[in-house]
């Protein structure tokens, strides 16, 4: 797709040194506003410039998202060395009003809307949403206002876009009062209203008039071509996938380590956790931090396991590595490629945002742990379960016997014999002259040290130190 894309832009380009008209570059705009959002912008005004298109369009339909996303978005038209324009084809609130205010000029068509831009911030309840404190709704008005400033709009007009304390009253034609914004309330205006009070250029019925407006009728339309890549990062760079991501890849990393051998539960907690990795790195989210942590963290709980005794400075430092890993991701920019952006971009804010996500990620993979022995048995009734739970059994009454021998293990208690393996608790001991599995009842037993059966379950030997 990316090769076919090139060849085709490569055409264009050819096309329009040849004299065949001015190249406008169409960037479409639609669906939420996230963190991967901004990879894309970054590569479609790149883009433009090796067209060396005369005018740069935002295609707009969005319910807003992250203003952080926003604000790189804005700084991005804001440079731009190409002019910028916004198509707003249905709405562009929240975050996208932000989005269209940095841009030179707005067209809007009939039932469009822009507006009502107060960040919020998730609330207790599910689906409820509550404005951020002062502090942060302070900042947000005044990137607004420099950006009313810096493009003439009516400042008071797009802080109430922002802040609902905000009152905005103007006088008529014919001297009468108009309250466009009253207090209490966050504005959003149609696209008359906008048209009327100066925020858009004109209300048109479609993209090709909006170029007519802008003297850009005959031009050649270039519209960005978003890859597979960039579509996957946006999705998976979601707070909401990304969560269930972690959550889905740390429950299926445990259920593999409580099964024998290597299978379906390992593979897919591995992918998740790939594509939680992958994601944040395709969208220029994140360096390579992230997935080294987590190797480090894998390592040092590997050596917590299988080469020293009992649970310690090792597990407990995989432990912290694991979630760093985690919240290192999910901060979305790179203390390492890019230090100077890190630390000016990155606030308290994204950081307590990211750890917030991790531990409900923990959380709830903690509670599905608990909840597996329960659980096992409902899904092997399914029909899928029925599919992966061996159903048949091996019962001594049908003559099967283990590699042990058939004799009854209850004789070995108080027999006495010597580690063979360190027991973390379990292990294999040479107890009266034969090599058996046991499971030590007092923790780590080193090789070599004495032990004594202190009771035989089945065919479980539990021995004890002595």
């Amino acid at each position: 797709m990316r090769s076919f894309l090139a060849i085709l832009l490569a055409l264009v380009a050819a096309s329009a040194a040849m004299g065949e008209g001015d190249i406008v570059y169409v960037i479409p705009l639609t669906g939420e506003v996230e963190k991967g959002l901004f990879h894309v912008f970054q590569r479609g005004f790149k883009e433009a410039e090796d067209l060396k298109a005369v005018q740069i369009v935002i295609e707009m339909d969005t319910p807003g998202g992250r203003v952080d996303s926003a604000w790189e978005i804005c700084d991005l038209i804001l440079d731009s060395s190409i002019p910028v324009a916004v198509f707003v084809s249905g709405d562009a609130t929240s975050a996208g009003a932000m989005i269209a205010l940095a841009a030179e000029k707005i067209f809007m068509t009939r039932g469009s809307t822009i507006g009502t831009a107060a960040p919020v911030v998730m609330g207790p309840g599910a689906g409820e949403s509550e404005m951020m404190d002062k502090k942060a709704l302070s900042f947000v008005e005044a990137k607004f206002r420099s950006i009313a400033e810096i493009r003439g709009y009516d400042e008071e007009i797009v802080c109430a876009m922002v802040n609902p304390d905000v009152v905005v009253e103007k006088t008529g034609e014919n001297g009468e009062k108009i309250v466009i914004s009253e207090k209490g309330s966050l504005l959003t205006l149609t696209a008359p209203q906008a048209v009327r009070w100066g925020i858009a250029k004109a209300e048109v019925r479609s993209l090709e008039e909006a170029l007519s407006q802008l003297g850009l009728g005959d031009a050649t339309v270039v519209r960005l071509q978003e890859a597979w890549s960039e579509r996957i990062a946006r999705f998976v760079t979601s707070m909401a996938v990304s969560g269930l991501l972690m959550t889905v890849g740390l429950l299926c990393i445990y259920l593999e380590t409580r099964a024998p051998g290597f299978g379906l539960p390992g593979i897919l907690g591995i992918l998740c956790l790939a594509l939680f990795f992958w994601g944040h790195s395709i969208a220029n989210l994140s360096g390579w931090e992230g997935p080294l942590l987590f190797a480090i963290g894998i390592l040092l709980l590997g050596l917590e396991i299988f080469v020293t005794p009992g649970f310690g400075i090792l597990g407990v430092s995989g432990i912290v590595a694991i979630l760093l890993s985690f919240v290192v991701t999910l901060v979305g920019r790179s203390p390492v490629t890019n230090p100077s952006y890190f630390y000016h971009s990155v606030d308290s804010g994204d950081v307590v945002h990211a750890m917030g996500v991790t531990l409900i990620a923990v959380g709830l993979a903690t509670v599905g742990f608990m909840l597996t022995p329960f659980l096992f048995p409902a899904v092997a009734q399914t029909r899928l379960g029925r599919r992966l739970v061996l159903e048949e059994s091996e019962s001594r009454g049908e003559g099967y016997h283990s590699h042990q021998d058939a004799e009854d293990l209850r004789d070995w208690v108080g027999a006495r014999g010597i580690a063979y393996t360190a027991l973390r608790p379990a292990g294999i001991a040479v107890v009266n002259g034969r090599r058996v599995d046991v499971v030590s009842e007092g923790g780590f037993v080193n090789r070599d040290d004495p032990v004594e059966v202190v009771r035989v379950e089945g065919r479980r030997i539990v021995v004890k130190p002595v």
